[in-house]
Parts: C-alpha cells; structure tokens; sequence
C-alpha cells in the first residue's frame, strides 16, 4: 500500500493510497485496511512507470557496439523511473523480420525492466510483405524505416515506402520514419567534402532544418495516401514540427517524438562527444518544440538513448564515420520534470502524458502500462519533487561514462520505483534480479 501520495492521473492529481495486489494495482483513493507492506508517501507525487519509446541497448554500430548492453541499459531506466522501454531489432541482411525479433528476444533476456521492440526495416521490397505480418503475429506492430543511410543499405525509397506503409496499414501496425532527406543530405556533405571539412563539430552543416522538414513533407504524403498510422522519430527543427501541425490539421494520423537533448541542449552544445543525428539546433528551436509539446503538436519525449564511450567516439575524426548517439534514459524524466514542470511549460498531468499514457496508447500497451488504474500494472514512480540533485556522470547507472548534461542542478530523480508490483528502487539501491523484466506482446489496434 503507498499512502497519502499526490497521484498523477489523467484528469488531475488527488492526494490518496494506491493498493497493489500481485503484479497489478488493486485499488485507488482513500483504501482502508493494512496491507503486508506499506509506504508512507506523504509529500510526493505518484507517477505511471515512464515509457521510453526510443532506445538503442546492445547496437552495433560502425565496428562497434554500444556501452550498454541490456543489463545496463535498463538498470540505467529503472533508476530513472522508466519502467518499460521500446528498443528495436536489427536488420541482418538476408534474415527475416522474425529471425532479428528472436535474436533481439535472446539478446534482452537479461533486461530489469519491461520491454517490447520496432522492428527496423531496410532493404524492403514487396515480396517480404509477409513478414510484416510474421512479425504482428509475435507480438510486434510497429515498423521502422530510414528515410537516408543509403550508403549503409538502412535507405527505403519512397516508391517502397509506398507499399511498405500500405501494407502495415492494411494491418493496422505502425510506420515509425527516421525522416532526413537523402538527396539534401548527400548535398551538404558534398559541400562539405569539397572543403575537406569533415571534422565531428561540422557535421550538423551537413543536415540544416530543411533535410527534415522536406522528408517529413514527403512521409505525410504517403500516410494521407495509404492511410498508415505515422510516427516521426526524434523530431529536432521547429520546420520539421510545423509540417507535422499542418499534416494533423489536414486529418493526417500522424505522432511525433522529440528529444530531451533537443528541448535542453542547442548547437553549440555539440561537440565530438555530444553528437547525435539529427544534430542539435538553435535556441530558436529548443523554444518552438517546448511549444509544440505543450499544444499536442509533438506526443512523445523518448531519448533515443544510443551510449558509446568517450574512447569510441574520439576514435574517430571524419563525421561519416563516427557512432552517432548520447546516454539519456536515467535522465528522462529528470530533464522534463525540472525544465517542463519546474520552469512552468508543462503541468504534471501533461508531463504524464507525454512520458507515460502517450507512447502506451500510440503502441498498444495501454491501459496495461501508463496509467494508475484499477487492474493495470503496477508500474509506480514516487518522486520528492523539492528533492535536487547536481548531476554527475559518476552518480548514473550507464557504462557511457559520461552524460551531455553533467553539471545541471535536476528536480525529479525518483525516491521509490515500483515495477509490477515490486520495489526495485528505493534509497538510491537496485532490488531485483536480473532477467526479471518480461517482453511485452502487443496487439494491433482493434485486436
């Protein structure tokens, strides 16, 4: 039984006990009774566990593979009140969608948290449209393309995008679209060649707001066209979340996701360790995506959390080669809390929303996963919200070994983490075993 807490719900936050029985909460309000154990959460807010919808543990990239694998990378969570996250599986050439889902599967089952996948899609053409449906049928609905990458072969055109999206629409899945216009990229690099300027801090010259604005243009018009339901990934630019107002105000069903990096950080944050594609934009930016995420424009914040060693990435200097991505997943909430609540941009159910029922709705988790309720999961985050904390590298659970935001005085690092009933995080110590995390089969909507 948690007492007297603040409880973050849908409608507005109550101050009342939340009873959990087993795995699931059991009750909501004043709850008489006692129970075997009890938590005095007197002065704290009571969150739904968050939902990371964009993580990258065990990636292998450029030669390389990230620092975390999923051991880590979702102890790394759990301490920071994420107690589910969506990762993806990895295309390995000639293997199927199924055979990357249960080498994923193998790869996970070490994970503390809870967890489901996107399943990455390069080198589509039409006779593979089976497999979209191999993959629904193992519990995943939700289909990630790239919209550039083409040297690397993650590349999907435009004319297979058409069939791809009109085949998962046909299934009710979801198209997620890493939207960067490869021409235009192709374009500023050359640029870029041409003047022998390929050190790392050059690299956001490579991809100004227009590469994402354009792409995105050109992925609304194939969900308008084939009627698929559209998630855009890490938006950065106010261009590219602009195009998204007008596609929603034109009926399009379209869901956009932005970074905690994008809303906190600017371009001269970046850097030969803070780098990231897209790159970090002007402040200019930062500012119309707080707004667009205030007014439902943009629906999720995921951290696309993608950690390499300062060593990996100082081992290389040409910006075509080096592993793009930054640590962020026990930052999450902690960065949104402190500069979206504390700083009066968003209210705690908005900051709920954003972080928990949204990404559990838009993929099919929902009310299983981000909402108190009777008969959900008992996913909880108790939070001291006077409680502040100098953020230091050393402090995180990460192996990344460093963290873009080091320094920055945070509100919002979890007190208690409950998962599924059970404690796993209280006074700064982990309480579980590893491997207790279980995957998440969803279903389509109208399943």
């Amino acid at each position: 039984m948690i007492r007297e807490a603040d409880i973050v719900l849908p409608y507005g936050v109550i101050k009342g006990d939340i009873a959990i029985e087993g795995e699931k909460i059991s009750a909501l309000g004043n709850v008489s009774g006692r129970a075997k154990k009890e938590i005095s959460a007197s002065g704290m807010l009571a969150f739904p566990g968050f939902i990371d919808a964009h993580v990258h543990f065990s990636l292998p990239v450029s030669g390389t593979r990230t620092t975390d694998d999923f051991a880590s990378g979702s102890l790394s969570a759990l301490f920071g009140g994420v107690t589910t996250f969506i990762d993806f599986t990895v295309s390995a050439f000639g293997g199927t969608l199924a055979d990357n889902i249960e080498a994923r599967l193998s790869e996970a089952r070490e994970s503390v948290a809870d967890y489901t996948f996107h399943a990455e899609i390069t080198s589509w053409d039409r006779k593979r449209s089976w497999e979209i449906e191999s993959a629904i049928e193992k519990g995943i609905t939700s289909f990630k393309f790239f919209m550039t990458y083409e040297d690397s072969g993650r590349r999907t055109d435009k004319g297979k995008l058409y069939h791809a999206f009109s085949e998962i629409a046909r299934l009710g899945g979801v198209a997620l679209v890493h939207a960067e216009d490869e021409e235009l990229v192709k374009y500023f690099t050359n640029l870029l060649i041409e003047k022998g300027e390929l050190d790392v801090k050059l690299f956001p010259k490579s991809r100004p707001p227009i590469v994402e604005a354009m792409a995105i243009e050109d992925a609304l018009f194939l969900a308008r066209e084939t009627g698929v339901n559209l998630y855009v990934v890490h938006v950065s630019t106010a261009a590219g979340a602009e195009v998204i107002r007008k596609g929603k105000m034109d009926g399009i069903t379209v869901y956009a996701e932005t970074a905690p990096h994008y809303l906190v950080l600017t371009e001269g944050d970046f850097s030969e360790l803070v780098s990231m594609c897209p790159p970090l934009r002007r402040r200019e930016d930062s500012i119309a995506l707080w707004e667009f995420l205030s007014k439902g424009v943009l629906s999720v914040v995921a951290t696309d959390h993608c950690s390499f060693s300062p060593e990996q990435k100082k081992s290389f200097r040409d910006f075509r080669r080096v592993p793009m991505g930054i640590p962020g997943v026990e930052t999450l909430f902690p960065l949104l809390f402190t500069h979206g609540y504390a700083n009066g941009r968003l209210g705690l159910v908005k900051l709920s929303e954003i972080l928990s029922a949204n990404p559990a709705k838009i993929f099919g988790l929902y009310p299983r996963k981000g909402v108190l309720s009777v008969g959900s999961d008992a996913d909880i985050v108790l939070v001291n919200p006077s409680r502040e904390v100098k953020l230091e590298a050393s402090c995180l659970h990460s192996k990344a070994g460093y963290t873009p935001y080091e320094g920055m005085k945070l509100k919002g690092f979890p007190n208690i983490v409950i998962s599924r009933g059970e404690v796993v995080i209280e006074g700064g110590k982990f309480f579980g075993n590893r491997g207790r995390g279980k995957f998440l089969k969803r279903e389509v909507s109208g399943s």
